[in-house]
């Protein structure tokens, strides 16, 4: 089966500062793969290549087998990718609901006249998709909620919220950048149950995030930065035995 994601020598650097260096990798269906690494290892500058927010400066990257180093970060999302922000991207003063059909936008964008004219059609489509984000809403466990200002939800709920949102235009694929940042235990657990039951449901994901307990916990492959090039890859129970990896982490001496 073809890679969902596949980055081949990819390279950026920022006035001489290489983030990423020579760095190759792929990504099969329904697969977890976390990125790991000290900071300043080049997560998030991957992150921002991957969704077309920065342009590579050598290298390809192939997103469901087509070629997507110029184009603009919509058509990364009309391929069926979808992310989550290490910090917050909600708008407090909407609810819940309307923070979730945010995601929608590309499904539900009929035209200007359509929208004037309100169509049969139009508001069909918009019952749809307000259907399915009640739907995202229960199974982020967020339903009796829906109505709710997000400016009255906690923190955890917020993060759940964000992956409800991601989930909404039907996405093969979806970054997680640092989803249980700032979480209390229970809400870590939460989010873990949330990324595996996504993946059963065919979805692959790449995981950023520092929590090591609960990348273990949700990941099947595991790829590990220092410096911006590529230290370690492969089945997560085998990195982390790697000692380059625990050098890395951990320093020589440990």
């Amino acid at each position: 089966m073809s890679a969902v994601i596949d980055v081949r020598h990819l390279s950026k650097a920022f006035g001489g500062v290489h983030a990423i260096e020579d760095l190759s990798f792929d990504l099969g269906p329904s697969t977890v793969l976390a990125i790991v690494g000290p900071n300043g290892a080049g997560k998030t500058t991957l992150i921002n290549l991957l969704t077309g927010n920065y342009l590579p400066d050598a290298g390809t990257i192939d997103l469901f087998g087509v070629r997507v180093n110029a184009r603009p970060p919509e058509q990364f999302a009309r391929l069926g990718l979808s992310r989550t922000f290490q910090n917050l991207q909600v708008c407090m003063n909407m609810s819940a609901l309307d923070n979730v059909l945010i995601g929608a936008h590309l499904k539900m964008n009929d035209g200007l006249l359509a929208g004037i004219l309100q169509t049969a059609a139009l508001r069909e489509r918009e019952a749809h998709w307000r259907a399915r984000a009640r739907q995202l809403l229960d199974f982020v466990g967020l339903g009796p909620l829906a109505d709710a200002m997000a400016a009255q939800l906690s923190y955890g709920s917020l993060k759940r919220l964000e992956i409800a949102r991601s989930l909404i235009g039907e996405p093969r694929l979806v970054l997680m950048d640092e989803p249980a940042a700032g979480l209390n235990p229970s809400e870590k657990g939460e989010i873990a149950r949330l990324i595996q039951s996504i993946a059963e449901r065919g979805v692959s994901i790449v995981l950023v995030e520092h929590d090591m307990k609960l990348v273990m916990g949700v990941s099947q492959r595991l790829l590990v930065l220092n410096h911006g090039r590529r230290l370690a890859l492969g089945a997560t129970n085998e990195v982390r035995k790697d000692p380059a990896v625990i050098e890395a982490y951990l320093g020589a001496a440990a």
